[in-house]
């Protein structure tokens, strides 16, 4: 295997027998050779085969992060992939290992954030926030330092977008939306947020807004279900009612009308809420 780039001493580029561009990272495995030399493959510790745009911005954060870092990541990588229920975009390299590198730094120079942004993550994505308690376990195992448990909500965010596969400032959007919707159902109903039946209906009020913020639009069979919806209607009035009020909101934050076939499955999913909101998750 030969090197045909050298970032530092813990990092370098090669080719595999594909063709395709890999990352290698390893203790010393960039150590005193050059452009075309022969590899001492012994020292290899993770190689990275990813796809061409992720595989560029990849070699930018690793050529500039230190190797227990760009480790640990991997580990919490692989970990979130293995675990998560949602397929994970492989972009989450970059901007996980980035984010790693900057939570330790700032730990370790005593910089806190400001999370009133985050405050509802825990509760609206509790997936993805035990999987960000999982990576601080890790970090703390292998970097040995303390990290916060309120950092599991940024790290929650990270397997967020790489389960949507959109921006950053796009997932706060949708954060705030989909919050504003919890606080409101759950005062309306009297339901708590803790339960199974809270999870499935923020999963669905969830997709439901991502897809409105990426603009694709299903296809509208409104007399789908128009019958049902009606007799619906006449005989479960409180969620009629919470669904006209989540249909304002998507309405001002989203300049979105949904349409019936929605509001089918929003009521369906009401209904289900209050019909179940004492099952609490195990």
């Amino acid at each position: 295997m030969i090197a045909t780039k050298i970032f530092n001493n813990n990092s370098i580029v090669s080719m595999n027998d594909k063709g395709e561009e890999i990352i290698l990272v390893g203790g010393g495995i960039g150590f005193g050779i050059r452009k075309n030399d022969e590899i001492d493959e012994r020292k290899i510790e993770k190689v990275f085969c990813l796809e061409k745009e992720t595989n560029y911005k990849f070699q930018s954060i690793v050529r500039n992060t230190p190797l227990q870092y760009i480790l640990a990541a991997d580990q919490i990588i692989t970990y979130i992939k293995k675990n998560s229920s949602k397929k994970i975009n492989d972009f989450i390299y970059v901007t996980l290992t980035d984010h790693i590198y900057t939570t330790i730094e700032r730990v370790k120079n005593h910089i806190e954030f400001d999370q009133v942004l985050l405050t509802n993550v825990k509760n609206l994505y509790h997936e993805e926030y035990i999987l960000g308690l999982d990576a601080l376990k890790v970090l703390q195992s292998r970097l040995h330092i303390n990290i916060p448990d309120s950092e599991a909500n940024f790290i929650a965010l990270h397997i967020i977008n790489a389960e949507m596969n959109c921006s950053m400032p796009m997932i706060y959007e949708i954060t705030s939306t989909i919050a504003e919707i919890a606080h409101y159902v759950s005062e309306t109903l009297h339901t708590e947020q803790n339960t199974i039946s809270f999870d499935r209906f923020m999963t669905h009020c969830r997709f439901l807004i991502q897809r409105v913020f990426n603009k694709n639009e299903d296809e509208v069979n409104n007399a789908l279900f128009e019958n049902i919806l009606t007799d619906i209607e006449k005989s479960h009035t409180e969620e009629l009612n919470c669904v006209e009020h989540i249909m304002d909101i998507i309405k001002e934050k989203c300049q979105y009308e949904i349409n019936e076939d929605e509001k089918m499955y929003l009521m369906i999913h009401l209904i289900r809420l209050k019909n179940s909101k004492y099952q609490n998750r195990q």
